[in-house]
């Protein structure tokens, strides 16, 4: 419906109804500028998708049509129904009614760019939203995307969970045989430890008793061995003694004496003259005669003895276990302990003693 200022009854009604459309006209002079404005803007909304801008965009976009709305509502509560005839009900002249048609027209003009602009807000705001619309369904896109990343991670933590679970019962069950098998193991140690006691213990004892044993047969060897060598001794003496070894003995002993006089006279010379001078003359000469002859016995006596004992041990006689050394550390053994003896008896206090 065309709508018109409403006008005075006058003659001069046109230039009256001409003003009024005029002043509701002049506020819409930067429609054109903002039609251009809103183009460029939805330009930028659809190239920027950034949340910011975008925001920012669509904010000046509200303010910019709320701005145009109460515009086009001062201009529609401006303007009245248009009503051509005058106070008489008479048509105004031709000049009047095509100026009033042109008003008319003008500000019908006026509202239609208004709601153009008004669409074209609306368009914007339509763009904006099918903007957040895309870069949501693209969020919802990769928000699936990694919820189901996120299942067939979840899905393999279970798997892995699960074989672990699988994993710690056979570990536990390897654990349970692992301590059965310890458990025995240690009794079998154990009862084998025990049994290494006693045997060692009877060991130790046969080790006692065996060398109790080996004291008293090496005591008796040694007795043995004693005995055959005092024997051998013995007969050595006598062998040494008899006229069989005395007199060639003393032959080659004068013989080594004479043959030792001769290479070093010198000193058989300084011998004699000290014999005379302390003893009666020739008793020097006899008495190193006696000497060496009884050396000389003494080492036949121990020649002897030697070979004696090397044919006995042989045939299995001599048990090679006394010697000299042997029987001078018995003998003093033995008068150690005798010795102890005594003074122990001595120091005993008597019964009588309070």
């Amino acid at each position: 419906m065309i709508t018109e200022v409403t006008t005075q009854p006058t003659a001069e009604s046109g230039a009256l109804a001409r003003r009024p459309s005029v002043g509701a006209l002049a506020t819409l002079d930067g429609i054109a500028s903002d039609l251009k404005r809103s183009s460029e803007a939805a330009g930028d909304i659809v190239a920027d998708p950034s949340n910011e801008r975008n925001g920012n965009q669509l904010q000046a976009l509200l303010d910019h049509a709320k701005d145009i709305v109460l515009q086009l509502r001062g201009v529609m509560e401006s303007t009245q129904e248009l009503d051509f005839h005058d106070a008489n009900g008479q048509l105004p002249p031709y000049d009047a009614l095509v100026h009033k048609l042109n008003d008319a027209f003008r500000h019908q003009k006026g509202i239609n760019q208004m709601n153009a602009k008004l669409m074209s807000v609306n368009y914007l705001v339509n763009l904006s939203n099918f903007s957040k619309n895309r870069q949501l369904q693209k969020a919802v896109a990769e928000g699936q995307q990694q919820v189901m990343e996120l299942q067939r991670t979840v899905c393999s933590l279970e798997d892995s969970v699960d074989f672990l679970t699988i994993e710690a019962d056979v570990q536990r069950q390897t654990a349970a045989r692992l301590k059965s098998a310890l458990d025995n193991t240690r009794g079998l140690l154990e009862a084998t430890m025990v049994e290494y006691r006693q045997e060692l213990g009877k060991q130790r004892d046969m080790i006692r008793k065996q060398t109790s044993v080996i004291g008293e047969l090496y005591k008796t060897r040694f007795n043995q061995d004693f005995i055959l060598d005092a024997t051998l001794f013995m007969f050595c003496l006598w062998a040494a003694n008899t006229t069989i070894v005395d007199v060639p003995l003393r032959s080659a002993v004068e013989l080594a004496l004479s043959q030792l006089r001769y290479w070093f006279p010198s000193r058989s010379f300084s011998v004699g003259a000290a014999a005379a001078s302390s003893y009666a003359s020739g008793s020097a000469l006899r008495r190193q005669k006696a000497w060496s002859q009884q050396a000389a016995k003494l080492a036949l006596v121990f020649l002897f003895m030697k070979r004696l004992r090397r044919g006995a041990a042989d045939y299995g006689i001599h048990n090679r276990v006394g010697a000299t050394y042997p029987y001078i550390s018995s003998l003093f053994a033995v008068v150690y302990s005798g010795m102890a003896k005594r003074l122990s008896v001595l120091h005993l206090p008597s019964p009588d003693a309070p």
